[in-house]
């Protein structure tokens, strides 16, 4: 491995969620990024990934500035995205509806934005608590700058909490405590 600073390469900007619940017990959920990856391949990790042009143009109310709000919506587009659970405000989507829009969102074929339209949902920064920003450190050849953020999740727990994604080969409810 090389160790030489990579600080040519700006970080991208990026946001991840610590997604937790407190039933039956407080518990956070985990992901396990594909072995073959480039960046984390193998680890386990909190639900997130980069910003994408179109996290800009979302409103979300509460928002200090234009940065936080794209940053939230980028936390709540990626959970939904690797996890398929949703963290916006609104009616509760049926399964199968909301199922049929993650895999649109992944295929590239429904924009985000669309997504919440079609649920009438609204994302609201109260909802994300910001909890840091943390850097790749200059030796990765594969850089971002992360907001992490804190979201209780009192959604379903669907049936088919997996991962359609090829970044993610597994995800589970962990209690803090179990994690190594």
């Amino acid at each position: 491995m090389n160790w030489t600073a990579n600080t040519h390469v700006p970080p991208r900007q990026a946001a991840a969620v610590v997604l937790y619940r407190n039933a039956p017990a407080f518990e956070t959920l985990m992901i396990q990024r594909n072995p073959a990856l480039r960046f984390m391949g193998g680890h386990h990790a909190f639900p997130g990934g980069a910003f994408e042009a179109e996290d800009a143009h979302i409103p979300v109310t509460g928002a200090a500035d234009a940065v936080l709000a794209a940053r939230v919506v980028c936390a709540a587009r990626e959970v939904f995205e690797e996890t398929g659970l949703f963290l916006w405000r609104g009616a509760l989507p049926e399964r199968d509806a909301l199922r049929d829009a993650r895999s649109a969102l992944l295929e590239k074929t429904c924009p985000f934005a669309e997504v919440l339209r079609r649920f009438g949902g609204t994302l609201d920064a109260a909802d994300f608590a910001p909890a840091g920003i943390w850097i790749t450190p200059p030796f990765s050849p594969i850089r971002f700058e992360t907001q992490y953020f804190l979201a209780r999740y009192d959604g379903p727990d669907w049936e088919e909490l997996t991962s359609r994604s090829t970044e993610i080969v597994g995800l589970e409810w962990v209690r803090p405590g179990a994690i190594r």
